[in-house]
């Protein structure tokens, strides 16, 4: 589909993806992987004064929102079903389970002091709710089903939360009935020109750069 109306697309494998080495770090991390790949792009002579737009779906979503956040070389956001940060898609999806809430939020603070051990305190905080502050203007386009069964709809809830006051300026969001994680449907995933709705709202979005 980008191909197709003119755009170039870099496919960055993050650590422990494809190719890639290293554990995965619940996106606290994955965005030196994606400014690897910016820094790629402006050493090419062919691309470098292009505008460059970060896109991730699930995980990689939340990786596209810290990257715009501590990255100002990229100009631009498409974020798909990210979660606005590990304890908080851990406690929904407990939620999700059947646990009861109060038992839940017991559980996020021994998460929290987890990912400190095992990521570096430092790297926590790294997180969709506060990279989104971050935007200064850039644009964004924030897309989440209501049903999914991935991440809840209530990491969504808790980003656009956030930079609310920004909706309808330089922040749109796409809201997609039911449990459809990558937004597309499944049927269109090999073309996703044939979804209408969802790639009228992408290539509109990136026309306007």
């Amino acid at each position: 589909m980008l191909s197709d109306n003119g755009y170039a697309s870099l496919l960055i494998e993050m650590r422990g993806h494809g190719y890639s080495e290293g554990p995965i770090s619940l996106g606290y991390k994955e965005y030196l992987d994606v400014k690897a790949g910016v820094e790629y792009i402006k050493n090419n002579e062919k691309y470098k004064n292009l505008p460059i737009i970060v896109w991730g779906t699930s995980m990689g979503g939340t990786v596209a929102i810290n990257s715009i956040g501590e990255i100002q070389e990229i100009d631009g956001l498409i974020s798909v079903s990210a979660f606005s940060s590990w304890p908080d898609v851990f406690y929904d999806n407990m939620k999700a389970m059947g646990i009861p809430t109060f038992f839940a939020s017991l559980e996020k603070p021994f998460v929290t002091i987890y990912l400190g051990f095992k990521l570096g305190f430092n790297n926590l905080k790294i997180n969709p709710k506060k990279e989104i502050k971050k935007l200064n203007g850039r644009p964004a386009l924030l897309m989440h089903s209501t049903e999914d069964s991935q991440v809840p709809y209530a990491n969504f809830e808790r980003i656009v939360k956030v930079v609310n006051n920004d909706i309808g300026k330089n922040i749109e969001v796409f809201i997609r009935e039911g449990d459809e994680h990558f937004i597309c449907y499944d049927q269109y995933s090999s073309n996703p020109t044939e979804d209408v709705e969802f790639s009228t709202v992408v290539l509109n979005f990136l026309n306007g750069f």
